[in-house]
């Protein structure tokens, strides 16, 4: 029956163990007994995969396990591969065996994952697939499950029990349901372990009837996300080689996605930070080029010119009390991560120097880190532009706890792995800090000062006005004051309302009469 699957199905049974005998099975079968399906998964960065168990009242028919194929596999299309190759053993079986149940038979697919159990048992209730569904993550794993289900004419109810409660618990105390999870979870992990190839191409199932491939890695997930990501990636890579003097050897160091993701974490404030990672912060310099009204000159300090370089190296003394700030919320993180202390010195180290415009040695135990960096650029911390090998010195460098459980484990390689991304996001969350704090500065901190702050701005527009007031027309001139002095004794309101209303008769210069 294997040998006349479609070669994408047969690598979902290839690695099953057949427990039962013919006649246990064929026994069991007759019995009309519940079918309980049990299935689990697990991830690790770069790989995945299933494991799962089938039974038959107290008659263990089958135990499989298997890899899950996709580039950087999460855990809930771990889980899906591991239903989705259960139910299709239980169909080569009904198939074999003529294996009929009324309805007033019962049958369990039993899942840890109650996010994946909610979305099939809603979808098999559909009487047509629409279009846009094919977009949604993990569709290829789910429309085999979908298929086979209908395939079976079996009704199954969806049983969600918790994860890993043979950590805190007896194996024997747990209920039969539990019991052949924790089997199954077992069987998923002992294959992580035996298996460590990637495999970031997907052999394309027939009920998926078509899949995204981008340079030969499929595309399971964000599905449009990532064509307007590969459309776009070739003309920002340039500009940001060329803005930044990077090589494409620089560029490619770059950890990317803990970058990606620190963006979607701040989602509020992305305008700010993509204007903040380019170097186009609406600031001082920048803005008195497009408007001379508005200052060059810091807020902070009002000594030095505002520019890019600058508004992060301010030494006015609220930028000072900033830095520090910066440096104690980066320590935070970094020892709740459990950071090793000499890379937790180092990278503080970097930071602070780089904040205060110092030199930075690229010696020590993280010579090759530090070097990496330096091509970057240091400022580039900030921005979120970290180089991949920050990540590895981290996961060479941690100290695994002795007494520590499964749980624990598989809880720390998920942490672990979001190490970096955290760290950005906690300099990008002071970052905007920074930003509020700046804006303060310039615009003002409550009532009184906001005030005057806008005053001090129509003051610079009107003054422009009335030093080319020779040069408008008799008729438009009578639209002005005696004279500047008179005219910005006006309340802050007035003014405002005056310049609304005629500031775009002063935009054109006419000759005078």
């Amino acid at each position: 029956m294997i040998r006349q699957l479609h070669p994408s199905l047969k690598q979902l049974v290839q690695n099953v163990d057949q427990i039962a005998t013919e006649a246990d099975l064929l026994q069991s079968i007759a019995s009309k007994e519940t079918i309980r399906i049990a299935s689990d998964g697990g991830a690790i960065p770069g790989r995945a995969s299933y494991g799962w168990v089938i039974q038959i009242g107290d008659t263990q028919i089958a135990k499989g396990k298997g890899p899950t194929f996709g580039d950087d596999p999460r855990s809930f299309r771990a889980e899906g591969y591991g239903m989705a190759s259960a139910l299709l053993y239980l169909r080569l079986l009904q198939r074999e065996y003529g294996i009929k149940r009324d309805n007033t038979t019962t049958n369990m697919l039993i899942c840890d994952n109650e996010g994946l159990l909610i979305r099939v048992e809603k979808a098999n209730e559909w009487t047509y697939i629409t279009p846009n569904v094919t977009l949604r993550a993990e569709w290829d794993v789910e429309s085999v499950i979908l298929d086979v289900l209908t395939e079976l004419k079996m009704q199954f109810t969806f049983q969600h029990v918790l994860s890993h409660q043979d950590d805190d618990t007896p194996v024997e105390n747990l209920t039969l349901e539990t019991r052949l999870n924790v089997e199954a979870d077992r069987l998923a992990t002992e294959y992580m372990q035996e298996d460590l190839i990637r495999r970031p191409t997907v052999a394309l199932f027939p009920t998926a009837k078509a899949q995204l491939l981008i340079k030969d890695v499929s595309v399971t997930r964000k599905i449009p996300q990532s064509i307007r990501f590969a459309a776009g990636s070739g003309p920002i890579q340039a500009y940001l080689m060329e803005r930044n003097k990077w090589t494409r050897q620089t560029l490619d160091t770059i950890h990317w996605e803990a970058h990606g993701a620190s963006h979607s974490h701040h989602r509020s404030q992305r305008c700010y930070l993509i204007k903040l990672c380019h170097r186009h912060i609406p600031i001082g310099q920048t803005l008195n080029r497009r408007n001379r009204k508005y200052s060059p000159i810091c807020p902070g300090c009002r000594v030095e010119p505002e520019d890019q370089h600058h508004y992060l190296l301010c030494n006015a003394p609220s930028r000072i009390s900033w830095r520090i700030d910066v440096l104690a919320n980066l320590r935070r993180q970094l020892r709740h991560t459990r950071t090793n202390e000499h890379l937790n010195e180092t990278i503080i180290d970097c930071i602070d120097k780089a904040l205060a415009g110092r030199a930075i040695p690229l010696t020590g135990p993280f010579q090759s880190t530090l070097k990496s960096q330096a091509r970057i650029g240091w400022l580039g911390l900030l921005r979120g532009y970290w180089c991949k090998t920050w990540q590895k010195e981290y996961e060479k460098t941690y100290e695994v706890p002795r007494d520590e459980t499964r749980k624990d484990k598989n809880k720390r390689h998920l942490q672990m792995g979001r190490w970096q991304k955290q760290l950005i996001q906690t300099l990008w969350t002071s970052m905007i800090v920074l930003w509020t704090t700046r804006n303060a500065e310039r615009h003002g901190w409550d009532a009184e000062s906001k005030e005057s702050a806008k005053r001090e701005l129509l003051h610079k527009e009107l003054e422009a006005i009335y030093d080319r007031k020779h040069q408008y027309p008799r008729r438009v001139q009578r639209l002005l004051r005696g004279s500047y002095e008179i005219h910005i004794q006006e309340t802050v309101t007035k003014l405002a309302d005056w310049l609304d209303a005629y500031k775009g008769t002063f935009a054109v210069t006419w000759a005078p009469d």
